[in-house]
Order: structure tokens, then sequence, then C-alpha cells
């Protein structure tokens, strides 16, 4: 190109014009090399990483106030095992057996909270402080145990139901 074609009037934005032209067909080979780079990662779920424990209930017992009933407390075991505390786990429930919470073999107690996704921890103690502290009841609260086989209608874990 002539060194006088650089000093005519609108030489230099033809001159530009043509060179991004011919920059512009790198531009989709440059994004290509250069655009993002997807993973992904697959994990298989295998039945034997999983153990299911199913428990039934084993005991029953009636958390009582100055004579008047309060609610149950009903342990939940796997019939395997019975005694062991990782298996256990103890639903309290008021007078009319609706869970209003529920207390793990080492003694942690929750209490179900209306609408919340989450249970509230009360404490962590024996049944009787976890029932106490769930179902309302003073330090003149006693638990009673009570015969399995009366709340066999009302519980929705048993064999039967």
């Amino acid at each position: 190109m002539p060194l006088g074609t650089f000093f005519k009037p609108g030489a230099c934005q033809v001159e530009k014009a043509s060179m991004f032209l011919r920059g512009s067909c790198w531009v989709p080979l440059v994004l290509a090399v250069a655009s993002c780079h997807t993973t992904q990662t697959e994990i298989s779920s295998k039945a034997g990483a999983h153990v299911v424990t199913v428990t039934r209930p084993v005991r029953a017992w009636k958390l009582e106030q100055d004579g008047r009933l309060r609610g149950f407390v009903v342990l939940f075991a796997d019939p395997g095992q019975p005694d062991d505390t990782r298996s256990q786990h103890f639903s309290v429930r008021n007078a009319w057996h609706q869970e209003l919470g529920t207390i793990d073999g080492l003694g942690r107690a929750w209490s179900f909270v209306p609408h919340q996704r989450e249970a509230q921890w009360m404490g962590t103690g024996t049944i009787l402080e976890g029932a106490r502290s769930i179902l309302g009841g003073s330090a003149a609260s006693v638990l009673d145990e009570c015969d399995l086989g009366d709340l066999r209608g009302v519980l929705s874990h048993s064999p039967e139901s």
C-alpha cells in the first residue's frame, strides 16, 4: 500500500474497518477456546450404603401429676436389639395421643413446634425430665408404666395397624 493512502481523508477509517473485519474472523475461535468448561459428577446410590432401622413400640408410661393424666411416653426400639440406645427413641404424647416431642436414647429431648420445620431442643437429661419439659409437667409429675396393649389402637407404628 502506498504511503500516501494513509494521508487521504477517510482512508484511516477504511483501513481500520478492514483490519477489524479481518480480525473478527478470529473472535469466534478465541471465544470457543476460552469458553466455560462444565464437569458433571454422578454418585450412584447403592442399596447397601444405607441402613434402614424399623422400630416398634416396646414399653409405655403415663405421665401423671396430682392424679391427672398429662400424657404418655412410648419407647420405640429395634425388636432385634431393644437395649441398643442408638436405635431407641421415646415418643412423648399428650393425653389425646398427639405426638408433641421426642427423646432419643441418649436423653436429648425435642419439642415439636407447630408450623415450624425443625423441633426445638428442650434439654438433655432423664426420660422423666424430658417428658416434663415437653408436656409442661412440674417436679410433682411421675411416670407410671402402663400396658402397651391398651395403647395399640392409637399407636401408628404398631404391628397390628
